[in-house]
């Protein structure tokens, strides 16, 4: 097939495969219907995190990267989600008795519904649905060298509930 063709072949394959499928960035599914994909009964949050989640430019560490479930209290598996997401970024201080614990709030992040769908996973895992978030924080902090704190949240719009994950500790190399 000549190169002419093959650009309007190929976007009329795309549209056909996508005919019902639902809108990924929102709003109605086929037809108008309402999305039912979003879920707010989250009862926990669970992060895979690698060894090294680092996003690096220049040597230079900007942010991280992480794979994150919101588990369903009826499905018992990762959902995507109605309500804001939430990210807190602490650094760490020694405290009396030398012991580590989390220190000043550096940086928050809050992801709407519309953002959240940028970081959606399409391919469904054994868990479920799930983000796989890529997150940069703010040009001016150097955290090179520096352990830091991470924890994700989720406020329930239902109850206003607000789910915390696990906090995990980095050393950021």
């Amino acid at each position: 097939m000549s190169r002419a063709r093959t650009g309007p072949f190929l976007l009329g394959c795309c549209l056909l495969a996508t005919l019902g499928c639902q809108n990924p960035l929102g709003g109605a599914g086929p037809a108008g219907q309402p999305r039912d994909d979003l879920r707010d009964d989250i009862v926990s949050i669970v992060q895979f995190w690698q060894q090294f989640p680092w996003i690096r430019h220049d040597e230079r560490i900007l942010g991280f990267f992480v794979t994150t479930y919101f588990v369903s209290a009826e499905t018992e598996k990762g959902v995507f989600v109605r309500e804001p997401i939430l990210i807190w970024l602490y650094d760490t201080a020694l405290d009396e008795r030398g012991r580590r614990r989390r220190g000043e709030l550096l940086q928050t992040w809050t992801f709407d519904r519309r953002q959240a769908d940028g970081f959606r996973v399409r391919k469904r895992a054994i868990g479920g649905d799930h983000y796989g978030f890529i997150v940069r924080w703010d040009e001016s902090l150097d955290l090179a060298g520096k352990q830091v704190e991470i924890q994700f949240g989720y406020q329930r719009g239902s109850d206003q509930r607000l789910v915390l994950g696990t906090p995990r500790r980095f050393q950021v190399r």
